[in-house]
């Protein structure tokens, strides 16, 4: 494995734990009012991160880890409220059985790891019933040019026949990667596509960018 590969991957694998700083108290929960779109009942927003609530201070030494500053949402559950204060929707995080080493190099090395083995990490939450689910808005860091392998077991665990799946990640310069051609493979009888896709760096000015792109994007 070369340094340049692992730089590469080092950049994507900010964005599952990159996030917003925000105020603890500050955020509601998300309103099944008042959204724009169809019937949100059969719209499920999945989104992959290696953690719920991270401390800046791991990212930015800069940051005071005693500080309120220090609580953050990672990336992709923002861009996933983003969509459900939006659209509306049921939020799963996808979650897996082991925790992933919030160290950078750590983690750059069992990214590469998981997908050289074409691991599946075994996810230690479920969808109850996807069958009433229609359409999914799969949120997801794009890693090592494509989609983390807990995505891959996901997609693997349920029928997702019939459906569309939206593709959606954040990335560092590599867009969609392999990400979206990899999703159709692994759900040939679904249809796949690409949805909303941002730099990892801004993802805290992007809420109007999501919302843009949902009033535009046609199912």
């Amino acid at each position: 494995m070369t340094v340049k590969k692992l730089s590469s991957l080092g950049f994507a694998l900010i964005l599952s734990v990159s996030a917003v700083f925000y105020n603890a108290g500050a955020w509601g929960q998300s309103s099944s009012t008042q959204k724009q779109g169809g019937d949100a009942g059969n719209v499920l927003i999945a989104y992959f991160t290696t953690s719920g609530v991270v401390d800046a201070s791991l990212i930015d030494p800069s940051i005071d880890a005693t500080s309120q500053a220090s609580v953050v949402i990672p990336n992709m559950e923002l861009i996933a409220r983003y969509i459900d204060e939006t659209i509306g929707g049921a939020m799963f995080a996808i979650k897996t059985v082991k925790k992933y080493p919030v160290g950078f190099k750590e983690l750059n090395a069992m990214g590469y790891e998981e997908l050289n083995a074409n691991a599946r990490p075994e996810l230690s939450v479920h969808v109850e019933d996807m069958s009433v689910y229609k359409t999914v808005y799969l949120c997801y860091p794009n890693w090592c040019g494509t989609i983390p392998m807990a995505v891959a077991t996901f997609l693997e665990e349920y029928d997702f026949s019939g459906k569309t799946i939206v593709a959606s990640c954040t990335h560092f310069g590599s867009g969609f990667g392999s990400s979206v051609q990899d999703i159709r493979k692994l759900c040939p009888n679904s249809v796949v596509k690409e949805g909303f896709v941002g730099s990892g760096r801004n993802v805290r000015e992007a809420k109007n960018d999501v919302v843009r792109w949902l009033n535009e994007f046609q199912l």
